[in-house]
């Protein structure tokens, strides 16, 4: 019989029990209620912005942070597997928290002596990299509960999933799978193997310390258990385990960013900067896709070339930048579009500057000339006609004279031809003479106006020392300039950015420069059809051969040689190239040797696959036979009497006929025996006999 005792003790149990029940329930309810009333914080997370080539191929990145979020169906069934199976396998039933979890993870502590299993979900994992710091308090336990809770209640479990590794740390300022993938594979992430889903899932409990690139060994390791949880958990075979296990991991290798991606993350910055300011600002966290019309092979080529043409730096400035310094434009003539950008070598510390759009114009030299040659066509004269190359000299409007002179090769050179040059010879041989009398006649006013119609933007100098490209220019708007010439008379204003998206796929902008016409088609062939005489017998005979297809194109040397240029184009491609010291200094060649066959070996390589074609001639475009007293001929300097053909405007044709031939008699006996008697060496006689 239950003693009076006995049953005060059980009622105290019972009442303790329901005190507990109560406070048990009680607490459930205010954790309800704060689950129900607290909102989850709003989360913006950092997001890298891509840019894209021409062909979506990736090109580079902006980033605060290494993260490009991919969507759920992006992401392969084994990677899914391989990180659940080593970091929450009972996933897809719990409800956020996983007592059993919990449970398993501090027997297993225990039993180790040492922590070797965590006891977090997933989606407890995503609720503490999305809201929380890394302390380790009691409050903040109990937000990550809250939060946890109410990420289930709210997201499905592929939601979850997705967000969670979108975000993880990988290692080496990886955050989330894709960056991860390209980190370690140089792959997308839909790409990834099972060995190498395993070994991305193994790294994720710490990055830094199963890093495959520090501790292949370790990393290994971590694969193989992953692996043999996936076949515990009937993910994958025992077959496939084994296969897996033995597959090698061919890593890509870490590498800095490619030094010529900074030029064109410049261009983009500026492009943005015009006509979208706001999101030129948030361009390292907004995850923003950027197309652009750069070609990636042409990039890279043209990066490469420029460097091994540089060769070993001559000096290391005070700065420490390596000298001479080079730039180069290239843009498609159809569309403007930008196809390659470079403003330095493939320096850390040059890359400071880029050469190709900023800082101080430097000197065209000769490669100023076809604007001069433009602006005599337009004014109704021809290829044909000519000015005498002899001394001459100008007034400066100071009270001295300027004297312009022609580069001579070898000290031993006359430094005049002392003969008529037509307009054809003078821009093939590049004769600065010449130039400033055409400059003379056409007038400044005139060549300024067309200039800057073409897309020159600098300040020109109005003096004729304009003639021989005394003003200074940036590398793109020599580029720009020369467009106009390969298309038909079109210009188009350079650009880069063909479309923009926002991190959701919204397509904030698209479209591209329109052409306008700035000078006649006419007047372009004819620039064009003379600068390809350059190839034939000017000074780019040497370049033809690596060009390897139809082009025109100019050298430019300064007069004190500090300078050199080559603009180059063909129908498909336009490119202007600079060699020089930053601060400037004698050079030791000219631009053809120096710029020209970076321009040839780039335009070689960026069109290897575009056939060769001709330069589309227009309308109004006649062919005709013309004599020697009209000028010389058109490949060569030597004077003729005999006809050849010339290339003219219609209506600009010069009159008259070719003369007659002299009919000569054949010799006589008697003038071939005198003739040969001419011929024998006369006896010499001593004076003094």
């Amino acid at each position: 019989m239950e003693s009076r005792q006995d049953k005060k003790s059980n009622k105290r149990i019972w009442r303790a029990l329901l005190w507990l029940l109560g406070f048990v329930a009680l607490a459930a309810l205010a954790l309800a209620v704060i689950v129900y009333l607290t909102p989850l914080p709003e989360v913006q997370l950092p997001q890298t912005s891509l840019i894209y080539d021409r062909d979506s191929r990736p090109l580079t990145s902006i980033a605060e942070q290494n993260r490009v979020p991919v969507a759920y169906d992006e992401l392969p069934e084994n990677l899914i597997n391989a990180v659940i199976a080593i970091e929450d396998n009972r996933f897809w039933k719990h409800y956020g928290l996983d007592p059993w979890a919990l449970l398993r993870a501090v027997y297993r502590n225990m039993q180790a002596g040492r922590i070797v299993e965590g006891g977090s979900t997933i989606t407890q994992q995503l609720a503490k990299n999305l809201f929380l710091t890394q302390e380790k308090t009691f409050i903040r336990k109990i937000q990550e509960a809250i939060y946890t809770i109410k990420l289930e209640q709210q997201f499905s479990k592929e939601s979850i999933l997705t967000q969670y590794l979108n975000i993880i740390y990988l290692g080496h300022g990886a955050l989330g799978v894709e960056a991860a993938s390209q980190l370690y594979f140089g792959k997308h992430v839909s790409e990834l193997t099972l060995g190498e889903s395993a070994m991305i899932a193994g790294i994720i409990r710490s990055p830094e310390r199963y890093t495959p690139y520090k501790y292949p060994d370790v990393a290994q390791e971590r694969k193989e258990i992953a692996l043999s949880r996936m076949q515990e958990l009937g993910y994958i075979s025992e077959d496939e385990a084994s296969e897996a296990r033995d597959e090698p991991i061919e890593l890509v290798g870490l590498s800095r960013r490619n030094p010529s991606d900074s030029y064109v993350i410049d261009y983009v910055r500026r492009e943005l900067k015009s006509f979208f300011p706001g999101i030129e600002e948030d361009l390292e966290t907004g995850g923003y896709r950027i197309y652009t019309t750069v070609d990636l092979n042409a990039q890279r080529s043209a990066a490469a070339i420029l460097n091994n043409s540089l060769g070993e730096p001559r000096l290391i400035d005070s700065r420490g930048v390596p000298q001479p310094q080079g730039a180069l434009v290239a843009i498609d003539p159809a569309t403007g579009g930008i196809v390659a950008l470079i403003g330095g070598r493939d320096d850390t510390t040059s890359n400071q500057l880029n050469r190709s759009i900023f800082g101080q114009g430097r000197q065209p030299g000769s490669s100023f000339k076809p604007f001069i040659y433009a602006a005599a066509i337009e004014a109704g004269y021809t290829p044909l006609d000519q000015f005498d190359c002899t001394y001459i000299r100008y007034p400066d409007g100071e009270g001295e004279w300027w004297e312009p002179t022609d580069y001579q090769a070898k000290p031993e050179d006359p430094p005049y031809h002392e003969q008529p040059l037509t307009m054809r010879q003078a821009l093939a041989v590049s004769d600065n003479v010449v130039t400033a009398q055409w400059a003379e006649r056409v007038g400044l006013t005139h060549i300024i106006e067309l200039a800057r119609r073409m897309g020159i933007k600098s300040q020109l100098n109005r003096d004729l020392t304009l003639a021989l490209g005394t003003s200074e220019v940036l590398v793109l708007d020599l580029a720009q300039a020369y467009v106009p010439f390969a298309n038909l008379g079109y210009a188009m204003e350079p650009y880069m950015i063909t479309r923009l998206e926002d991190s959701q796929g919204n397509i904030l902008y698209e479209g591209s420069p329109k052409p306008q016409q700035v000078i006649a088609p006419e007047t372009a062939y004819l620039i064009t059809d003379m600068l390809v005489s350059a190839f034939e017998y000017g000074t780019a005979t040497h370049l033809q051969a690596i060009v390897g297809r139809p082009a025109a194109g100019k050298t430019g040397t300064t007069q004190d040689h500090r300078d050199a240029w080559f603009v180059g184009y063909t129908p498909d491609l336009v490119t202007a190239v600079w060699v020089g010291y930053d601060q400037p200094q004698r050079l030791w060649a000219p631009g053809g040797w120096l710029a020209g066959p970076i321009w040839a070996e780039l335009t070689a390589q960026a069109l290897q696959d575009t056939p060769p074609r001709d330069f589309p001639k227009p309308p109004g475009i006649v062919t005709a036979e013309v004599c020697g007293p009209h000028g010389y001929p058109k490949y060569g300097l030597e004077p003729t009497t005999g006809s050849f053909t010339e290339v003219f405007k219609e209506g600009t044709v010069p009159e008259g006929t070719c003369p007659e031939p002299e009919v000569q008699e054949p010799p006589s006996f008697w003038d071939i025996i005198d003739r040969w008697l001419r011929q024998q060496p006369e006896e010499e006689i001593d004076p003094w006999e």
